[in-house]
């Protein structure tokens, strides 16, 4: 269904799409009360099905509302509408221009340690006044952290997150990336706080430190174990430039149980402000009682096994939804029941019963799907014990509707059956159509086309009407309908075309006068530097390029000085101009420094140059580049 132009809850006016998520389509639009730009996310219809959810996200979004912070994107407004007979619910927030810390952090790969513990105090900042006023994110990442042009963070999702996370584990692919940065209490489907937020911003910021996650694996199953039993990688091991409190502060707030860590965001700010000041102070944890690492338990086998049963029967109940995200919903519970049951073995100590189940496994190599559809491969691969599980589908101008994008994990990696194999799906081709950008700041026009997935090629050309770093036009056009996963060229002004002017002569002005010749003709005005000399002080006895050379406009000039003295000798030296070419460059060298760099005309005959100094000066004269003589003169 198609918004744009259209009025919801007669006052938000829907400008352009500018992205599109697991959960919801984010628009421009204009609040035609407050005259503002804001953004406007339109849930996913599967969502608005839910009247649970909706529910819950109509709470929580109103209790984002109450939140005002720099820090945190502001939310106005949460309101239904019909469009068409179409149902439509959606939240209203602050638009704020600029790209995610995740794409920041993928650009950059690793942060240095100050820049990285700013952006951790203020999204501390953001957590602290969400938390005191009794809302938890839930959902703290990177790709939910914006980073606006003047390099404030302001931290988004609040309401959708913590609706998503209470109605059920997961609802949306969205949450899929989540796992690399859930607290072990969230992989487990436990109860979440503030403290989960923390333990999520110690993992967004190892990341930010070490350009790394702590816990990755094959699957999302095998990162919510490893969130839940093992000890990460020290960060200083990854980047040593890492001062000795920062790295306590990460390991501080990533402990797995939750007593162990900062009790409040609070007092994770006074850390983060302390290594700020003194950041080779070591840090202690007054918080933890106990080794880092150690794992959460249940108290017995009942309560694994109740919530586990707890946890099926909430999966079962929820309303049906997209294939896409019934996929991901298992997915994440499969990997929760999973890190239950391990978490149970292990506690009670029965791991030669896990050696019992393993009789049957082989070693397999994992297969190459991209490319293969979907349904055949799942079929062909059942007997082999390899599950072809689809986790999300995606728009592809590549890859016709039902065919294998992506796969996870890669092939040719060998591993015991049975074993999962994770598949992106494409939905077929999408089609957009490419709105006017011209005059348009480059930055802000490739984030957009990069969320809208085209691929984005920059073209710079000279441009005397549009300001630099500017949009000039894009091929394909304005008001063409092109495929997503298309190349789009963005031409962007680089300001005007440079013109060539000849250098003028500065030799025997003051350095006022030269200065003033130099921006006179569009050039710039670079060392300067001093030399003994019968010439008044402050007078240009030499220039870095020859007079009446040609140069391009806003050229830099070097100049040397006079720095006169009493005690100075100055003798005029007659230099000869050679008479078999028109013009020849004559360069003269005193002492090993250049005192004359011109081109000559053969008219001219000769010319003087005034040599200056003590005792005897040794001068070279080159004729186009070539020496053609060399003298002892005395002063």
């Amino acid at each position: 269904m198609n918004l744009i132009g259209k009025n919801l809850g007669n006052r938000y006016e829907i400008l352009k799409e500018i992205g599109a998520g697991g959960m919801a389509y984010v628009y421009l639009a204009q609040c035609k009360l407050l005259n503002r730009k804001v953004a406007v996310k339109v849930l996913r219809p599967e969502l608005a099905q839910d009247k649970e959810f909706l529910r819950r996200f109509e709470v929580e979004a109103q209790a984002a509302a109450c939140l005002n912070h720099p820090n945190i994107v502001g939310v106005y407004d949460v309101g239904q509408d019909y469009i068409d007979e179409y149902s439509i619910n959606y939240i209203v927030m602050e638009y704020v221009e600029g790209i995610t810390l995740k794409e920041y952090i993928d650009k950059q790969k690793v942060l240095s340690w100050r820049e990285a513990l700013n952006y951790a105090i203020q999204i501390c900042e953001g957590l602290r006044h969400a938390h005191k006023n009794g809302v938890v994110h839930r959902d703290i990442k990177p790709h939910n952290i914006i980073i606006t042009k003047d390099g404030k963070l302001k931290v988004t999702d609040f309401g959708i997150a913590c609706a998503v996370t209470k109605n059920t584990v997961t609802i949306t692919k969205s949450a899929i990336g989540s796992v690399h940065y859930f607290s072990p209490e969230q992989s487990r489907g436990g109860i979440t706080d503030a403290k989960s937020d923390l333990y999520s911003l110690g993992i967004v910021l190892y990341e930010m430190l070490t350009g790394k996650l702590p816990f990755d694996g094959d699957s999302h199953v095998s990162i919510a174990i490893k969130h839940i039993q093992e000890r990460p990688v020290s960060p200083k091991n990854i980047n040593v430039s890492i001062p000795l409190a920062v790295e306590n502060i990460v390991l501080n707030a990533i402990q797995k149980r939750p007593e162990d860590r900062y009790p409040s965001a609070e007092e994770m700010l006074v850390d983060l402000h302390s290594a700020e000041a003194s950041p080779d102070v070591i840090i202690s944890n007054s918080h933890s009682s106990d080794d880092f690492g150690k794992t959460m338990k249940f108290k017995d086998t009942d309560e694994v096994i109740k919530k586990v049963l707890e946890m099926e029967k909430e999966v079962t109940d929820q309303p049906k939804v997209k294939d896409t995200d019934n996929s991901d919903k298992k997915t994440v519970i499969f990997a929760i029941i999973v890190s239950l049951c391990l978490i149970l073995i292990f506690g009670i100590g029965i791991a030669s019963y896990l050696g019992g189940f393993s009789g049957g496994s082989k070693e397999e190599k994992v297969p190459d799907v991209v490319g293969e559809v979907y349904e055949d491969i799942k079929k062909e691969y059942e007997k082999a014990k390899i599950n072809i599980v689809m986790i999300q589908e995606v728009d592809s101008a590549k890859y016709d509707q039902g065919v294998i994008v992506s796969q996870d994990p890669q092939p040719g990696t060998v591993k015991k059956t049975p074993f999962d194999v994770s598949v992106t799906v494409s939905k077929g081709s999408k089609k957009s159509r490419i709105v006017n950008y011209e005059r348009q700041e480059y930055s802000s026009v490739e984030f957009e086309l990069n969320n809208l997935g085209f691929v984005v090629t920059k073209s710079e050309e000279h441009s005397s009407t549009i300001p630099k770093d500017t949009v000039i036009r894009t091929e394909p056009k304005a008001g063409d309908t092109i495929e997503t996963g298309s190349e789009i060229i963005v031409y962007v002004s680089i300001g005007p075309e440079l013109g060539m002017i000849p250098m003028p002569d500065l030799v025997n002005l003051s350095y006022a006068q030269a200065k003033i010749v130099i921006e006179n003709n569009n050039l710039r005005i670079g060392k300067t530097s001093r030399e003994p000399s019968s010439k008044p002080n402050g007078t240009v006895i030499r220039q870095s390029i020859p007079v009446n050379e040609e140069v391009e406009e806003f050229t830099v000039v070097d100049l040397v000085l006079s720095s006169g003295g009493s005690n100075v000798n100055g003798k005029n030296y007659t230099v000869s101009v050679p008479s078999n070419k028109d013009n020849t460059k004559i360069v003269v060298v005193q002492n090993g420094s250049v005192i004359h760099n011109q081109v000559h005309n053969r008219n001219e005959g000769s010319f003087n140059i005034t040599l200056s100094g003590n005792g005897t000066v040794k001068i070279e004269i080159y004729y186009d580049d070539v020496l053609s003589k060399q003298e002892t003169i005395q002063l």
